[in-house]
């Protein structure tokens, strides 16, 4: 298996649940009695530069923010909004994350523009989802991306999927559909 992602934060969280999951998941019962807007503000302020409790600072904001979104500012920091979620089980799965952790025991994870990934071959499956973006100049998501994906990275993409279809892979694209 390999997954790839521009989202270093997200392939970071992914590598944590795999390499280091007990680690994980103690820093994680830290989170737990912290749904709420103040503390929210708090650990989304927060830089953390060690990378397991990156990864659970990043699945802490993901539970916690509205509708789970990840979004940054043009200055690359995070800027989602409290999401006021209750959580009347469980905040956190450790059970289903250790699973994720055996899931991904032999996967290759990387953080590379796409057109990098040139490990295709006939038969596999990819997905694609890039950010959204259109056509023209009035880009309303601009505001609140730190690298806007532009038309021309739209071309590139279009390219990259014939590069997919030439190897006899399959491949699914999620995208917007203003």
């Amino acid at each position: 298996m390999y997954l790839n992602d521009i989202n270093s934060e997200l392939i970071n969280f992914y590598t944590q649940v795999k390499d280091n999951i007990e680690s994980l998941i103690s820093y994680l019962k830290k989170y737990e009695n912290k749904n709420n807007i103040k503390d929210y503000k708090k650990i989304r302020s927060q830089k953390i530069y060690d990378p397991v409790k990156a990864a659970a600072k990043f699945l802490y904001l993901n539970k916690t923010s509205f509708n789970g979104i990840y979004r940054v500012n043009l200055k690359g920091q995070y800027n989602v909004p409290y999401g006021y979620k209750e959580y009347p089980n469980k905040f956190f799965d450790y059970e289903v994350l250790r699973l994720l952790s055996t899931k991904l025991s032999k996967a290759k994870l990387t953080s590379v523009d796409f057109e990098k990934c040139n490990n295709i071959s006939k038969g596999d499956f990819i997905y694609l989802d890039p950010p959204y973006t259109v056509a023209h100049n009035q880009n309303g998501f601009i505001k609140y991306n730190e690298k806007l994906f532009s038309w021309g990275d739209q071309i590139r993409l279009a390219n990259y999927i014939e590069k997919i279809k030439d190897k006899g892979a399959n491949y699914i694209l999620s995208q917007t559909a203003d």
